[in-house]
């Protein structure tokens, strides 16, 4: 996994292919046009915490900003999902809050834009 494009690819079972996915602001655009919000009203979708639909719309986007970056087409969100629930989504979600989004983790964008000191 690229931890800074929040590039990971799963082996969904069935398929011959790993699928992958990039938590890049690419997927993170995608998702705000179709849900018809801002950025930062993201966390209002519950995306980030216990809503599965908003979840599962961000992981779509995700695969799609993937497959548009190599020039493939994307499976179906209702193919992806199916393919999740039956083989799991273990590492998208620390894919997504590993990447960078306009050079800030998620958890730096909460703050604010502001980098921790270490």
């Amino acid at each position: 996994m690229n931890t800074l494009s929040g590039y990971i690819e799963l082996n969904l079972g069935v398929l011959s292919e790993p699928v992958p996915f990039k938590f890049g602001t690419n997927a993170y655009a995608l998702f705000c046009e179709k849900r018809k919000i801002e950025f930062h009203q993201m966390p209002e979708t519950g995306v980030f915490g216990s809503n599965i639909v908003a979840l599962r719309e961000l992981y779509y986007c995700a695969h799609v900003s993937a497959m548009r970056s190599a020039g493939k087409e994307p499976l179906s969100i209702e193919r992806l999902t199916d393919l999740l629930d039956e083989y799991g989504d273990k590492g998208l979600v620390d894919a997504m809050l590993q990447s960078r989004i306009l050079g800030f983790t998620l958890k730096e964008l909460a703050q604010g834009g502001k980098e921790e000191k270490k």
